[in-house]
């Protein structure tokens, strides 16, 4: 675990090194207000987000090269960056300022102001003295002006975001509070610490007792690495003042009764293959943060690290965070140091394994979430829950399977953010409704949106059986049942799944699936054409078997082929079983 530590550090500084000798040849971008319109004119994000985020790369590389090697030339293109950042008109995203008529919008705290805020802050205090006085007093004074001011001179609470409990909680009031820790002093500095540690306690509210972040991985590993961060700040400034206060606010945020749950989420986020669970707006590529597993380790023996191929590097996050870039190695570093001493005192390294996967079922019953993987790494992922969740896709009683490393019925995950995507037209795009996930139509008709539509029965036996039942996502007029088991041989892989659909005689079941590989129809059911061969579904009581081909534009905006599969239910049951993957079905009347 050492020398993969210390490999990994000198993976990143290189990485970092090659960074800064490319964007120092490169002027910083523009943002102009034609960009920033874009979002109101069109919803597209995009574009002005792309030169935003670049903005924050020249910060974040710029400012971790500077700590790390004390060199003229990166200061020089620090101190260009600050004053380029202090200049812009807004730091909040256009998606997130919301009405232009409001006077004040210049002067809105979301997610990327916080940010943005304690990243300044941050910086200017490690390197205090480095760099020119005139650059990091303007810098204070714009972090005040945006970011701290407001929130301090505010009733409780700021904004919406201030008792939610989802990442923004997390991101906001812990770059708040982080800020507030390099830039303010006592008496007026304790007060709003508090206020911080008061609003943490919601954003873990948001996690279920067994530590589901219900967003998925993507936006766990965000709000917990802001939240950890500050943690983090707070637990030194605390022993500092050796104020008792402050000393148990902070020791709460990581001693909460469910934070150790919470610490071990990550890694049953990740699956055989390198893959992820990507319920929600997830995906299925998704890596971690070395910085924040470290830190999770420090505190929580059981944490397991996922295989080191699959941590994030500098370009796994599009944002180019200060605080998460800083943090694997800032946290990294100590969780090494913290090893290398126990073997110093030891004679001998503690062998640290990463998480085995294989031939297991996970359950997280509070989430309803089952998740089995075969002796020979086949998943079967089912999810139940409700469609009023964050991030909420129409997806209750959804699953996803993975063989020879390939999602071959999948769940999409993320699409593009745009302004249909958060407003009332999310569930007209695919990744988001019913028809872009492995659930049936009742009637033609899909799930409906909303924290009443879900599953009423979710039950596992922790062998690799689970059962749903979710008619009421449908919101069915009449009284009806939809009961989905799924049965899973954790050595073998093999599965079954029965659908039992009790429905008024007149009502029509289709079921559909849905695969990122091409699908031809086939008399009896279907062949998913993947790379690493073909696998038939068959299906014994259906008609009517067609693959309608459809666009996913993912989280990128990159429009990607996926085929639906879709065939008519007949007979009185249904049972789907796997070998290479076989489906029979039928209908109960």
């Amino acid at each position: 675990m050492i020398e993969q530590l210390k490999k990994f550090l000198a993976d990143r500084e290189a990485q970092l090194e090659q960074a800064g000798e490319l964007l120092a040849a490169e002027p910083i971008p523009e943002l102009t207000e034609e960009l920033f319109s874009l979002f109101e004119k069109t919803g597209n994000r995009l574009q002005y987000e792309a030169v935003y985020f670049k903005r924050r790369k020249y910060l974040s590389v710029f400012a971790l090269l500077s700590m790390r090697y004390g060199r003229k030339q990166d200061f020089r293109q620090l101190e260009a960056v600050i004053t380029e950042i202090c200049k812009e008109t807004c730091w909040a995203l256009p998606a997130h300022v919301g009405d232009r008529s409001n006077p004040d919008w210049k002067i809105t705290v979301d997610l990327f102001a916080a940010e943005t805020a304690f990243a300044l802050a941050e910086i200017i205090g490690r390197l205090a003295g480095k760099l020119s006085p005139s650059v990091c007093e303007r810098a204070k004074q714009e972090v005040f002006r945006r970011v701290l001011t407001p929130y301090i001179n505010s009733d409780p609470p700021y904004a919406w975001w201030e008792t939610s409990e989802m990442n923004w909680n997390a991101v906001c009031c812990g770059s708040i509070g982080g800020a507030a820790l390099w830039f303010m002093r006592e008496p007026e500095l304790k007060p709003l610490l508090l206020r911080v540690c008061g609003s943490l306690s919601h954003y873990l509210d948001g996690f279920c007792e067994d530590g589901v972040c219900l967003e998925g991985l993507g936006y766990y590993t965000y709000g917990m690495s802001f939240y950890t961060a500050f943690a983090d700040l707070l637990t030194i400034y605390a022993q500092k003042q050796a104020d008792p206060e402050l000393q148990q606010s902070a020791n709460a945020l990581l001693a909460a009764p469910k934070m150790e749950q919470i610490a071990l989420f990550m890694q049953k986020c990740f699956v055989a293959g390198g893959r992820t669970l990507s319920f929600s707006d997830g995906s299925s590529q998704d890596t971690f943060r070395m910085g924040l597993a470290a830190y999770l380790a420090m505190r929580y023996p059981a944490v397991q690290f996922p295989d080191f191929s699959m941590a994030a590097d500098l370009e796994s996050d599009p944002c180019y965070r200060y605080l998460i870039l800083s943090r694997d190695f800032f946290f990294t570093e100590a969780y090494l140091a913290q090893l290398s001493h126990t073997v110093s005192e030891n004679g001998a390294e503690e062998e640290i394994e990463t998480q085995k996967i294989h031939g297991t079922q996970v359950v997280l019953p509070k989430a309803q979430w089952s998740v089995c993987t075969s002796a020979g790494g086949s998943v079967l992922a089912v999810k139940s829950g409700h469609n009023g969740e964050p991030h909420n896709h129409n997806d209750t009683g959804s699953f996803l399977w993975l063989a020879d490393g390939q999602e071959l019925l999948t769940d999409l995950g993320a699409g593009e953010y745009t302004k249909d995507y958060f407003g009332e037209n999310r569930y007209t795009i695919l990744c988001c409704r019913s028809k872009g996930h492995n659930v049936p139509l009742i009637d033609g008709k899909e799930q409906k949106a909303g924290a009443s539509y879900g599953a009423s029965f979710f039950e596992t036996d922790g062998r690799g059986t689970v059962r749903v039942e979710f008619a009421d996502a449908y919101g069915l007029e009449a009284e009806g049942k939809i009961l989905r088991t799924v049965s899973f041989d954790l050595e073998t892989g093999e599965w079954q799944v029965w659908d039992e659909f009790t429905l008024p005689q007149t009502a029509a079941v289709t079921e559909n699936l849905i695969s990122r590989y091409p699908c031809t129809a086939e008399p009896d059911g279907f062949t998913i054409h993947a790379p690493r061969g073909d696998y038939r579904i068959r299906c014994e009581a259906g008609t009517h078997f067609r693959v309608e081909p459809d666009l996913h534009r993912d989280h990128a905006g990159t429009s990607l082929p996926v085929w639906r599969m879709q065939w008519e239910v007949l007979g009185f049951h249904q049972i789907f079983t796997w070998k290479q993957l076989d489906f029979s079905a039928g209908m109960v009347k």
